[in-house]
C-alpha cells in the first residue's frame, strides 16, 4: 500500500508493467540487466510511436537517493498523463500552462522518451519501511552493522570518481562512493540506458529539495577558454573542488555552456504558469552550475555530459539535475501533488 500517499516500490513497478501492457504501441517496458543487492529487477519505459529515423532520445530518472520519494511519483504521473493525452488526442493542462494536442503528438512521434522512475528501489523500500532518512542503496559492504552499509548511488558514476570531491571513501559516510566507479547495479543500469540507446541527447535526473535546476559542472567553476584544463588531464589532479582557489576551472565549450543554460532557463520558464496564475506565478527555481550548490564528483548528470569527451565515439548528452521543492526531502503528499504537476511540464 502507499506510504503517506506516495507510491511504494512494488506500486511503481506495477505502474510500469500496466502502462506497457495496456498501451503496447506507445509504451515499451525495458528490463534493465543489473539486479539490485536485494535481488530486485529494475525497469524503465520507452515512450514513443511511429518509428522514424533520427529521433532524439531524452532520459528521465527518479529516486536515485532513497529518501527523495517524489521523483518516482513525478515520473509515473508524467508517463501516464502523456500517454493518456496522446491516445485521447486531448491537450495537457497544468495550472494555466497548456500543451496542445499537436504538441503532445510531436512529443510522442518525434522523440524517444526513456523514463526510469526508481533507480534505487532497495534504498527507497528501506526508507519507506524502516529508516525514513536513508539516502544510499542497500549494499551491505561486507558488514552486518547498519552504519557501514550502503553506497551513495549519485557518487558512483565514472566522472572524477577517484577525486573524492564531494564524496567519501569512508563506509559510514552518507556520500560513500563505493569501491569503484559503477561498482553498483543501480549506476550500471543508468549507464545501460545510455549505452543501449545512442539516440539519447538529453538527460534529466530528478532530486529534492533545493528548488534549483543544475547544469554541469559540479567539480569546479566552468571556463570556456582553455580546453587542456579538463577532467581528463592528470596534471590538474588535486586542484579541483575544495582547492578552487588554485585557479583550476573545468572546461566546457562556449556553445555547450550557452545551450545548457538556455535549456535550463526554458525549463524554469515552463514552471511558472503551473504554480501560480498568469500575472503572479509562484514557481520559479534558480538556474545554476552544480558547483554553486556544493562540490561533487561521480554524479549522474556530469557523467552523462562527460561521456562524449572521454570517448568521442559516444553521443553528446546534455545533462541536468532538477532539485524539486524548496522545503524538505519528503513533503506532505498534498504538497507533493503540486510538485508533480510542475515537473510534468518539463519536456
Amino acid at each position: 500500500m502507499r506510504v503517506q500517499g506516495y507510491l511504494n516500490v512494488d506500486e511503481i513497478d506495477t505502474a510500469e508493467v500496466n502502462l506497457s501492457t495496456q498501451h503496447p504501441a506507445m509504451a515499451t517496458l525495458i528490463e534493465l540487466p543489473n539486479k539490485t543487492w536485494e535481488n530486485r529487477t529494475s525497469r524503465a519505459i520507452q515512450l514513443g510511436t511511429d518509428d522514424e529515423e533520427d529521433r532524439v532520445g531524452v532520459v528521465f530518472t527518479g529516486s536515485m537517493h532513497a529518501r527523495e520519494w517524489g521523483g518516482s511519483d513525478i515520473c509515473v504521473a508524467f508517463m501516464n498523463r502523456l500517454v493518456s493525452a496522446y491516445e485521447s488526442r486531448q491537450p495537457l493542462q497544468f495550472g494555466y500552462k497548456v500543451f496542445s494536442s499537436q504538441q503532445v503528438k510531436q512529443i510522442m512521434e518525434k522523440l524517444w522518451i526513456y523514463v526510469f522512475p526508481c533507480v534505487n528501489p532497495d534504498g527507497k523500500h528501506y526508507s519507506q519501511t524502516a529508516a525514513k532518512m536513508w539516502r544510499k542503496n542497500r549494499n551491505r559492504n561486507g558488514s552486518g552493522d547498519l552504519k557501514y552499509q550502503g553506497v551513495d548511488v549519485n557518487r558512483n558514476f565514472d566522472f572524477l570518481w577517484n577525486s573524492n570531491i564531494g564524496a567519501s571513501s569512508e563506509l559510514r559516510n552518507e556520500t560513500y562512493k563505493g569501491t569503484d566507479a559503477f561498482s553498483e547495479p543501480e549506476t550500471r543500469n543508468v549507464k545501460y540506458l545510455f549505452d543501449a540507446h545512442p539516440d539519447v541527447r538529453y538527460y534529466v535526473d530528478i532530486h529534492s529539495w533545493q528548488g534549483i535546476i543544475i547544469c554541469p559542472w559540479g567539480d569546479d567553476e566552468n571556463q570556456t577558454i582553455d580546453p587542456s584544463q579538463n577532467f581528463l588531464n592528470p596534471i590538474y589532479n588535486g586542484k579541483r573542488g575544495k582547492a578552487r582557489d588554485s585557479g583550476y576551472r573545468e572546461y566546457v565549450p562556449m556553445s555547450d555552456n550557452i545551450t545548457a543554460f538556455g535549456i535550463a532557463g526554458l525549463m524554469n520558464e515552463a514552471l511558472g504558469p503551473v504554480g501560480g496564475d498568469e500575472t503572479h506565478p509562484d514557481t520559479k527555481y534558480r538556474v545554476q552550475q552544480g558547483i554553486e550548490l556544493y562540490a561533487t564528483a561521480g554524479t549522474s548528470s556530469d557523467y552523462a555530459y562527460s561521456r562524449h569527451m572521454a570517448d568521442p565515439s559516444k553521443s553528446k548528452i546534455m545533462g541536468f539535475t532538477i532539485e524539486f521543492s524548496k522545503e524538505e526531502f519528503i513533503l506532505p503528499f498534498r504538497e507533493m501533488q503540486n510538485i508533480i504537476q510542475e515537473r510534468s511540464t518539463l519536456p
